[in-house]
């Protein structure tokens, strides 16, 4: 009898299997091995996003957000944070900008959990087109209404 290779299983079970792995760089390891474990891998990659906001790391958002990132449709909880650094200036303007520009980007109805900052997390039901949230506050605790225009 001929030894089962993972290449010879199916999508499915291969999904199992990755739905297991933990780390974000090696789920990211995962998504260079080949097209089809690429889409299994990229939605547990993106379920839960963090970003440090000042940081060295705030590069990727652009890529974070960019129209061709398949990942946008996997994700269910944002988590965003103020980056530890010596200089803090307009810090809490750009995770309002950051926040604005993540719920516009982001498709409809997908977020289940929206967090900036040390704030709540806020989970009551909404009728807006962000499922899931009555209101989604910045830093400063600003309604999602001004976010939109409102």
């Amino acid at each position: 009898m001929a030894k089962l290779k993972f290449e010879d299983l199916s999508a499915d079970i291969k999904a199992l299997v990755v739905d297991r792995i933990i780390r974000p760089t090696d789920l990211k390891n995962v998504c260079l091995v080949n097209k089809q474990l690429h889409e299994i891998a990229v939605k547990p990659l993106y379920r839960n996003v963090a970003l440090d906001l000042g940081s060295s790391n705030d590069n990727r958002l652009s890529a974070f957000l960019s129209p061709k990132n398949i990942g946008l449709k996997h994700v269910k909880q944002v988590r965003l944070y103020l980056a530890k650094v010596r200089d803090r200036c307009n810090q809490e303007q750009q995770a309002q900008l950051v926040s604005k520009m993540i719920l516009e980007f982001l498709p409809e109805d997908i977020l289940e959990e929206f967090r900036c900052g040390d704030t709540d997390t806020y989970d009551e039901p909404q009728r807006s087109r962000y499922g899931g949230f009555a209101d989604v506050f910045s830093v400063q605790l600003v309604p999602m209404a001004s976010f939109l225009g409102g």
